[in-house]
């Protein structure tokens, strides 16, 4: 057979169309996971953050109190007055650390309902896809559930850092006056 011949040829670009579909679904599914880990990683750090940061605080202001002397207890209402809404930054902040679990598992549900079905696929491969409605609007929603969870994010991330402010200030405030 020459190699001019147009089955040979339809055939080796069919070989190459899957062997290309296949590289992207790889590198694609690659990118996903990712994604997923470090998203998770983001997460289980801004969760441990304002967690962190509040049980510090806390724990902090118990000491002193516990503490026997009248400079102690004088520092430790002080700081009580102070640190409040930084406390209150921390467990807001561990509320939207929280907000993006959640919309990541309504983003990978939306996700799997846009799996097209076996006759999805055999309509792609003739050339005469279309995506259904529902598919369409599975994929915005996927989408708008992506940028919830990561504005979300950066808000617990503000919260953390307002939070760290504010127990400066507080401390700040209680130590030099």
């Amino acid at each position: 057979m020459s190699n001019q011949d147009p089955d040979f040829i339809s055939g080796r670009m069919d070989d190459a169309e899957k062997a290309y579909a296949d590289r992207v679904h790889q590198d694609r599914s690659k990118a996903i996971e990712f994604s997923k880990d470090y998203g998770t990683a983001t997460i289980r750090s801004l969760f441990l953050l304002n967690g962190g940061a509040a049980v510090a605080v806390l724990s902090l202001i118990g000491a002193l109190i516990a503490r026997t002397t009248d400079a102690s207890a004088l520092l430790a209402a002080k700081l009580v007055n102070g640190v409040s809404f930084a406390l209150c930054s921390f467990c807001v902040g561990l509320v939207f650390a929280v907000v993006p679990m959640a919309l990541g598992y309504i983003n990978f549900m939306l996700i799997a309902h846009t799996v097209p079905t076996p006759l999805e696929l055999f309509a792609a491969y003739l050339r005469n896809f279309e995506h259904s409605r529902s598919t369409v609007q599975a994929n915005k929603w996927a989408i708008r559930t992506m940028w919830m969870a990561i504005v979300a994010a950066f808000v617990s991330a503000a919260l953390f850092s307002l939070g760290v402010f504010l127990v400066y200030r507080a401390f700040d405030k209680a130590t030099s006056g």
